[in-house]
């Protein structure tokens, strides 16, 4: 007999988002393209979750702009439509009982670019088939149809980028809930919601419409795990769509807010202030990529550059990679640390459609070839009929892509895009000319100053941990304790803590990646860069002036060799306070470090060392996470974060 689980049943068993592609090959936009899409997103509905009365975790499709939908619409109200090539398109979720001051953000925001609204149209939505909730919620759905006074479709495409984030800042400080732009484009639209795949078309009705054309759409089905369901967070974003979840992004959401600090000038000019915030420091960690992706796209950069560049392949300890395309990722490792996954992305710009995974490949990407079309998907069999003429398959692997030039219908996988790529620039000659390598042995250094029993009393190690932890790990073994982890909340001891032991590691809920450098070693590195770091939106040889380190533990002789190393300028600051004034003296103590830090780096440092070397029985250390965060941040705020990099030099870090 077969046992009864009354929550759960595996016929109920639901899997991750879903995401994918598929593209015309032959560079024409027809509504079958469309069709194709929807019955591909209909198959992926499985990996949805779903509320008691039906509310999906949303889903959605990107195409190309319905030109002809749009110039019906046009004349149909006695306008005459504008060209294609100047011909926008921003895609509203606006408050129902807030329209019009909504309107008139996006309307002032166009205005601002030089950009002429044309029409407002309501998208025909059949808001029947949403669940209760999803119904509750509803946004008013409007798109805003605008034209440029010029052919220049990159320009078209950058001046809607910039309308769209001063519309999104407007909106926020006016307190609009609700308020989204889920598109704004002069090549590409999004359709999303609240809503199962299942029921994308009966929502929007243009899907339905034998005028809507397209020569690709990229598909999700959305399955939340770390964000409310909300019609704003349902895929596809500006840029992509995204499975899997980024477990990096705290960090990468603090560095993208120092480089928008400190962006320079050379790509935006005076408008580089309004690109910022460059990401969202809100939200899911999906739409905080977007962001990324986006500000680079608009930068310049291709999307398969930019893809190479945020979610790069293993490369570090890859024994046989072309060296071109190593120093490739080793200088753009310089300039962005990666988004790790785990990640599965789609990806479209208007001019050329891509899919790629993250380095360690725990999402499915399948694609397949056929003489029309290339499709990519989570899933095989999304439409079988399609398939049965396949003239190649596959799957994408740990760290691939590729991508099609919707222009010429040209397929282009992991091999071709990435030489292409190594070969935009000499990076290799940048990078050998200008890049400092520190890669010392640990040192023998003996100091006999410090005695051990009272340096590990001023930094708590613990009896037990000198035993059970440190001793073997010391001698090469690897400490064997309780499975889980049981320990107390350091809030409810009874005895004072570390403050490191107020921090736990916040996982993934989906799926954690290997976090062993030792067992995993040929997707993770612990490669570390120092010094001055260049605008992320630039590529010039000065961005590789950097130090690299094999490791981020430090030997002192490699912390000599960095403070006295040519071309680079460090600052030694204690992070020590006097014992005898107590707790109270603590505060003061960090803020006067923080200032010294600001200082130090406006006056061209570009190497702050936090040590805590001088503690003795007047000195106390102030606890080096808190002395480190506290620089980290107020740099930071300060726009000097970039400028200079911090190393630590402390008893306390295990």
């Amino acid at each position: 007999m077969t046992a009864s689980y009354p929550l759960y049943h595996p016929d109920d068993h639901h899997d991750a988002c879903g995401v994918g592609f598929i593209a015309d090959r032959n560079g024409r936009s027809t509504h079958r393209v469309v069709r194709m899409g929807v019955t591909c997103l209909h198959g992926l509905d499985h990996r949805g979750a779903k509320a008691a009365d039906g509310t999906g975790d949303g889903a959605g499709v990107m195409t190309r702009v319905p030109y002809r939908i749009l110039e019906r619409v046009l004349i149909g109200k006695g306008i005459d439509p504008p060209p294609r090539n100047r011909l926008g398109l921003v895609m509203a979720f606006l408050p129902p009982d807030d329209r019009d001051n909504a309107r008139k953000i996006v309307d002032d925001s166009l205005m601002a670019e030089g950009l002429d609204l044309v029409s407002w149209r309501k998208v025909p939505v059949g808001a029947n088939v949403l669940g209760e909730a999803a119904r509750a919620s509803m946004p008013a759905i409007e798109q805003a149809i605008v034209t440029a006074p010029y052919d220049d479709v990159p320009r078209f495409e950058r001046s809607l980028f910039l309308a769209r984030k001063t519309a999104e800042r407007a909106a926020r400080s006016a307190g609009l809930n609700g308020f989204a732009l889920p598109s704004a484009s002069a090549r590409t639209v999004v359709y999303k919601g609240l809503f199962t795949a299942s029921t994308v078309e009966a929502f929007y009705w243009d899907l339905i419409d034998p005028m809507f054309e397209s020569d690709f759409v990229i598909f999700h089905q959305r399955y939340s795990t770390n964000t409310q369901p909300s019609w704003e967070a349902a895929q596809p974003f500006n840029v992509l769509a995204h499975n899997g979840e980024i477990n990096t992004v705290a960090a990468n959401r603090s560095w993208m807010a120092a480089r928008g600090a400190d962006i320079g000038e050379t790509v935006w000019g005076d408008r580089s202030a309004d690109l910022r915030p460059l990401v969202s420091q809100a939200g899911s960690d999906s739409a905080s990529l977007d962001d990324a992706f986006e500000v680079l796209l608009r930068s310049g950069r291709s999307l398969t550059h930019v893809k190479e560049m945020l979610i790069p392949a293993a490369w570090e300890n890859v024994t046989d990679l072309d060296p071109a395309l190593e120093s490739f990722y080793e200088y753009h490792a310089f300039l962005s640390e990666p988004w790790d996954g785990p990640a599965a992305i789609a990806a479209s710009d208007g001019t050329q459609v891509i899919a790629g995974l993250d380095r360690n490949g725990l999402r499915p990407a399948r694609w397949t070839e056929t003489p029309e079309f290339v499709l990519v998907a989570s899933e095989a069999g999304l439409i079988p009929s399609f398939e049965i003429d396949a003239v190649a398959t596959g799957q994408l692997g740990p760290g691939e892509v590729i991508a099609v030039d919707l222009a010429t219908g040209v397929v282009r996988h992991s091999d071709e895009v990435k030489a292409a790529l190594a070969a935009r620039k000499p990076y290799g000659d940048w990078i050998s000319t200008k890049t400092l390598y520190v890669r010392h042995a640990f040192d023998d250094l003996q100091d006999d100053r410090y005695d051990p029993d009272a340096l590990a009393r001023v930094f708590g190690y613990t009896a037990e941990e000198r035993r059970l932890l440190l001793q073997q790990m010391a001698e090469g073994s690897e400490p064997i304790l309780s499975m889980g982890h049981d320990t107390g909340l350091a809030v409810l001891a009874d005895t004072p803590q570390r403050l490191p032991r107020f921090f736990h590691q916040a996982f993934a809920q989906v799926t954690n990646p290997p976090m062993d450098p030792i067992r995993e070693w040929l997707v993770m590195s612990l490669r570390t860069y120092l010094g001055a770091r260049g605008s992320i939106v630039d590529e010039t040889p000065e961005q590789a002036h950097l130090v690299e380190l094999s490791s981020p533990v430090l030997s002192d002789a490699e912390v000599q060799h960095l403070t006295s190393a040519d071309g680079f300028t460090a600052v030694w600051l204690q992070t020590t306070f006097a014992a005898a004034d107590g707790e109270q003296a603590l505060e003061p103590a960090i803020e006067s470090l923080c200032d010294a830090a600001e200082e130090a780096v406006a006056g061209g440092a570009n190497l702050i060392v936090l040590s805590d070397r001088e503690v003795d029985a007047e000195m106390a250390p102030i606890p080096i996470i808190l002395a480190t965060g506290a620089v980290h941040h107020r740099l930071i705020d300060r726009g000097l974060r970039l400028r200079a990099s911090i190393v630590v030099v402390s008893g306390e870090p295990r």
